[in-house]
């Protein structure tokens, strides 16, 4: 049953009419990564149930929703990593995690290297 949901999902197209609203919110994510999103309520608004709703969206992203946002979010953080001087703290809470461990943890799983390493390797001098 497991891999006829996961053939289910790849093969999943979004429906034209809907097209539109998957790719408003996939640029308002990309933009805006720092907010809070509650994929369950855009799901429920929407008239589609979350279970439907991740198999829509990964079929567009390649992703499910929270990942994508985790992603995003990750991104937003290694700019500001770069760009800025705010201690890693700050930059969690500002990329959107609630937990500056929860961020440092995925951080290093998804790059391989801790956010204050990631600085003094790419901070352009």
């Amino acid at each position: 049953m497991h891999l006829h949901d996961e053939n289910e999902a790849n093969n999943v197209m979004v429906p034209l009419y809907q097209l539109d609203f998957f790719r408003d919110l996939i640029d308002r994510i990309r933009n805006n990564p720092e907010d809070d999103w509650c994929f369950e309520k855009i799901s429920r608004k929407h008239g589609q149930t979350l279970r439907h709703f991740r198999r829509l969206f990964k079929s567009l992203v390649g992703l499910p929703p929270q990942q994508f946002l985790i992603q995003c979010r990750l991104q937003l953080a290694t700019s500001m990593l770069i760009e800025g001087t705010d201690p890693v703290n700050v930059i969690a809470e500002s990329s959107g995690f609630a937990s500056n461990i929860y961020f440092s943890r995925l951080f290093k799983q998804h790059f391989n290297i801790t956010p204050l390493e990631y600085r003094r390797e790419f901070t352009r001098t």
